[in-house]
């Protein structure tokens, strides 16, 4: 934990969105809560071992245990690239090795659930329910454009234009906090189908944002708890 702020300040996390850098370091030290805060030059793989077999205990997935082992490994390189031993009581050599490099996963996690989409009849049921117009607005663009959840709900009017040909799209390359500046920075198109309120100013929805700037958790959340539960038929259906 000596190593951990010298970690944090480092020039590394400026590159890096606030949520990445923040999930990293709550990892690191549920790590050190699994094997002990421990001098770095004794941390050895039989930790990484202990890690990977704690959080198959625990029901992880193989993709979830391997962040955790990197959470480690990162910091363990930062300390072998740095002279960190000064900021150690009383003075140790750091680390010449990196002890989780090449631990192998691959016998670790459980099987890996993936989401699943709603079918048609639960599509039916979801747009029949009652919502309000900003909910129901939110939908329908999902469903009309194929846009991520977090881009429709960070869209702001100034977003919304209207072509020389009278083909209306959002551009996602103005102001947007998107996924991948290559492919998610486009233009997506609007089809007739998809009715939008009188064109204002600023935001389109009110969800709240995380520190990235983001909102997906929030509306997430909201749309999980609002609607998309009402409309799982039975107990198989916590996947959708």
């Amino acid at each position: 934990s000596d190593c951990v702020q010298a970690y944090s300040d480092s020039q590394k996390w400026s590159r890096i969105r606030n949520k990445t850098k923040n999930d990293t370091f709550s990892l690191i030290n549920n790590c050190i809560n699994i094997i002990g805060d421990l001098p770095v030059d004794q941390v050895y793989r039989q930790h990484a071992t202990q890690i990977a077999k704690k959080l198959h205990e625990d029901g992880y997935s193989n993709s979830r245990i391997k962040t955790w082992i990197s959470s480690i490994r990162g910091l363990l390189e930062f300390v072998i690239d740095n002279e960190l031993n000064h900021i150690v009581t009383p003075p140790k050599p750091w680390i010449t090795a990196n002890s989780f490099y090449g631990f192998v996963t691959q016998d670790y996690g459980v099987e890996l659930r993936n989401w699943e989409a709603l079918t048609e009849d639960q599509l039916l049921a979801l747009f029949a329910l009652e919502m309000s117009q900003e909910d129901r607005l939110l939908f329908n663009i999902l469903i009309t454009t194929g846009m991520r959840l977090d881009e429709a709900a960070l869209l702001e009017w100034e977003q919304y234009k209207v072509d020389r040909n009278g083909l209306r799209y959002f551009d996602l390359s103005l102001g947007s906090i998107i996924k991948n500046d290559r492919f998610s920075a486009r233009k997506v198109a609007i089809p007739d189908v998809l009715q939008l309120p009188n064109a204002s100013t600023g935001r389109l929805f009110f969800f709240e944002t995380d520190s990235d700037g983001k909102s997906s958790k929030d509306a997430s959340r909201h749309l999980n708890e609002a609607y998309v539960h009402k409309v799982r038929f039975n107990e198989n259906d916590d996947r959708k």
